[in-house]
């Protein structure tokens, strides 16, 4: 919201508003960080980026995230690390928009993590994921909104792809993809299954999904005036089912200068490291 307020005056610096956003959601509780920074407060050097009191760098291979952030919008320190494996990484990007200003690139589609934090006290390994959004120009400039899926168990059986986006443009023009991985996590182009409608959340945002076999459960993780996350499952059998990581990203609604608003509650920012 930073941002976007000093666009509007003719300036918006992105160095001069970066933040590490750092969410544990465990059965009983959710710790949030999201703490935007100021351009004093961030480095940058061949191995990793640090911002304030955070950082994550490459070493022996690995993407170590180091998290030291207070949490909003209850305050309360989470701090930990996260050590992710990448597997074999990934080199294709895909570009989302027809005037190729915005690319999408699945780094690392089949990879590890290791955590383990203080604050609060838990560790455990499991499946990750890495990517990377990057343009030329703010995203409300080029599309109206966006659904993206990743599959859990990414072994193609020819019903629920891997990793799917599927993109409404400013122009109404829509853009879909579905694409399986490989073990080297080569990413395949496959038809596109059928559309299918998901609950609306609280604040009244769209969401959908794409699979031939019917939706068993949504389960919301977060649920704001303009994006959503959320964990599906798929299958109609109870026994075979498949757990999707969904999100679903309203850029209408974030241009909107009342959700502009309500967002520093949830996303301070300081001036000073801590």
């Amino acid at each position: 919201p930073y941002y976007a307020a000093s666009r509007r005056r003719g300036h918006g610096d992105p160095v001069n508003h970066c933040a590490i956003n750092a969410i544990i959601y465990s059965p009983r509780k959710k710790y949030w960080a999201m703490t935007e920074r100021t351009a004093d407060q961030l480095a940058i050097n061949n191995n990793g980026i640090s911002v304030g009191p955070s950082a994550m760098r490459w070493r022996n291979g690995q993407l170590i995230a180091d998290i030291n952030e207070i949490c909003n919008p209850w305050p309360g320190r989470l701090r930990g690390s996260i050590m992710l494996d990448p597997g074999p990484m990934n080199s294709e990007s895909f570009s989302l928009h027809e005037n190729d200003c915005h690319h999408w690139w699945p780094v690392a589609p089949l990879a590890r993590a290791n955590v383990a934090f203080t604050k609060p006290s838990l560790s455990f390994t499991g499946s990750a994921y890495l990517d990377s959004n990057f343009g030329s120009e703010p995203l409300e400039t080029g599309f109206d909104c966006w659904d993206w899926t990743r599959r859990e168990h990414p072994v193609t059986d020819g019903v629920t792809p891997a990793l799917t986006y599927h993109v409404t443009q400013r122009d109404t023009k829509q853009r879909s993809l579905a694409l399986a991985i490989d073990a080297q996590a080569g990413l395949h182009r496959l038809p596109e299954p059928p559309a299918q409608p998901l609950p609306r959340t609280g604040w009244r945002v769209d969401r959908m999904t794409r699979s031939a076999a019917p939706i068993a459960h949504v389960r919301t993780l977060e649920d704001t005036p303009f994006y959503a996350r959320s964990m599906i499952e798929v299958g109609a059998d109870p026994t075979c089912t498949h757990t999707l990581m969904h999100e679903s990203l309203s850029l209408q609604r974030f241009s909107k200068r009342w959700v502009q608003t309500l967002l520093p509650f949830r996303m301070p920012r300081r001036n000073t490291a801590g």
